[in-house]
């Protein structure tokens, strides 16, 4: 379920087609730009804790979590936020890397979260995974030509800016032809 509101994900496209896949630094304008994202603070969720139980995922101090987010997916038994600085906060169930306690640091612009895999989408345009691979599900294409990403139990499918979508993983029902879909899409 992804908490992000219709206006954060509209002001999350216009800043990734802003980008022409160049590593920079942040202008003015693009600071300025940032500030005007709403902030979603205290998110949280309900999955499993560690002892695999259900209860309450929200933040707390003991996995470094802060209340101030940008966008925030969860699954079933991990949850990852976007900071305003771009790194991404994880907490829940970490089994096989999935949401490592001390986070992942970058300059991401979204953020998707899989059965047991986490996908996510830098400013230049390039996908960054982590987690569980028995499908294939955490090795995303190569490329700086991405504007939206999102995740399946065991596949991940990514927007590029020609409107042609990308799909890796598990493909046993043909969700994620590895091919991928040509098309007109747009997020």
């Amino acid at each position: 379920n992804n908490a992000t509101t219709t206006d954060d994900a509209a002001a999350h496209d216009r800043s990734m087609n802003d980008r022409d896949g160049s590593e920079h630094s942040s202008s003015a304008q693009e600071q300025e730009f940032l500030a005007t994202i709403p902030i979603i603070r205290a998110a949280s969720s309900s999955g499993l804790n560690k002892n695999g139980k259900d209860a309450a995922q929200a933040p707390s101090d003991n996995n470094n979590v802060e209340d101030d987010f940008i966008q925030v997916e969860e699954t079933t038994h991990h949850s990852l936020a976007i900071r305003p600085d771009g790194s991404i906060a994880c907490w829940g169930r970490n089994e096989l890397g999935v949401a490592p306690p001390e986070g992942v640091k970058g300059d991401f612009v979204a953020v998707a979260a899989g059965g047991y895999h986490s996908v996510a989408l830098r400013r230049n345009g390039r996908i960054k995974c982590w987690g569980c691979n028995r499908y294939g599900e955490a090795s995303p294409p190569k490329g700086d030509d991405f504007i939206a990403i999102d995740a399946g139990a065991y596949h991940s499918i990514a927007l590029r800016r020609d409107g042609s979508v990308a799909c890796w993983g598990g493909n046993g029902y043909g969700q994620a032809p590895p091919e991928g879909i040509d098309g007109d899409f747009v997020a």
